[in-house]
């Protein structure tokens, strides 16, 4: 289970401590972060620091704020402990593998580790919205709000002047945050993790807020209908071309993120087979070989 986490001590010592926090059952919490519904997701954090509170508060949309009229059957109570109050033994991302390693119930990434207990979840993480905040959602997040016909997609997505949203997927290294930077004064909703949320039998695009660069002028509460789908290469010169409906369901389904589709079940795996259909069947997708400039724009618009 741990081939990937070279650093085999941290990731069983990091295994320890959180059997012994979510032992200890709800260890006192100084400041509560009342229900958030975070894409969707409704969450109540609970910190010792009120730093955390208060950026999680800049962070999030108002309209994400203050749900208190939820069950409590549909709410996750999580307990975010620092791993510096801890006075632990060894450096706690001292791990060269980004990989977030799955244990049953339990997720060990280098910036944190949390363990699912029904509907509470212990986290030891560093109590600021950074990396070990952004992975733990990652991890979490995406398979819980695929039952609401939502998927974290890995993409940069932009905003066009007809106000509509263009998704470029690509694996790390292919140009997203490069085509997010060339963008201009065109809105950027993210340039690694976006949202798309299937209504009433239409698709929109929402900004993540779970990573990536972060672009203060963004509504994460706002959808987007949807123009297009790129999948980008760089070259020597900017090229836009067709993609076939076989290449592009491949494309779409390899960007949902962070599914661990060893992890989910049959029926999730098919549901989400049935959602890149949709996806691939309303909008076209092209392969866009571009170079690092702004002129990528003239093309595509073109």
């Amino acid at each position: 289970m741990n081939n990937y986490f070279k650093n085999t001590k941290l990731f069983n010592y990091k295994k320890s401590l959180i059997e012994e926090f979510s032992n200890n059952k709800i260890p006192k919490q100084d400041y509560v972060i009342s229900n958030c519904c975070y894409l969707g997701q409704n969450l109540i954090f609970y910190s010792r620091t009120e730093s955390f509170k208060n950026n999680l508060y800049n962070l999030i949309p108002t309209s994400w704020q203050y749900h208190h009229d939820l069950k409590e059957n549909e709410v996750y109570h999580i307990y975010l402990q620092d791993p510096e109050d801890l006075s632990i033994e060894l450096e706690w991302d001292s791990e060269y593998s980004q990989d977030c390693i799955i244990d049953g119930n339990m997720a060990i990434q280098r910036d944190f580790v949390a363990k699912v207990e029904n509907k509470n979840i212990y986290l030891i993480s560093k109590t600021e919205i950074g990396d070990g905040f952004y992975n733990f959602l990652r991890w979490f997040l995406p398979r819980n709000i695929l039952s609401q016909n939502k998927i974290v997609l890995h993409s940069s997505c932009v905003i066009f002047n007809n106000g509509n949203a263009n998704f470029f997927l690509g694996h790390s290294g292919a140009g997203k945050s490069t085509i997010s930077d060339l963008a201009g004064d065109r809105i950027v909703l993210g340039d690694d993790m976006n949202l798309l949320s299937f209504e009433g039998g239409e698709i929109y695009a929402q900004a993540g807020a779970i990573g990536g660069k972060f672009y203060p002028d963004v509504d994460y509460s706002k959808k987007y209908k949807i123009d297009n789908f790129y999948c980008l290469n760089q070259g020597d010169e900017n090229i836009v071309v067709s993609m076939g409906k076989s290449k592009a369901l491949l494309k779409i389904i390899s960007s949902f993120a962070n599914l661990f589709w060893e992890e989910i079940t049959k029926e999730e795996k098919d549901h989400c087979l049935d959602l890149a259909k949709e996806i691939v069947t309303k909008f076209n997708f092209y392969k866009l070989t571009f170079v690092k400039d702004k002129s990528v724009y003239e093309v595509i618009d073109g």
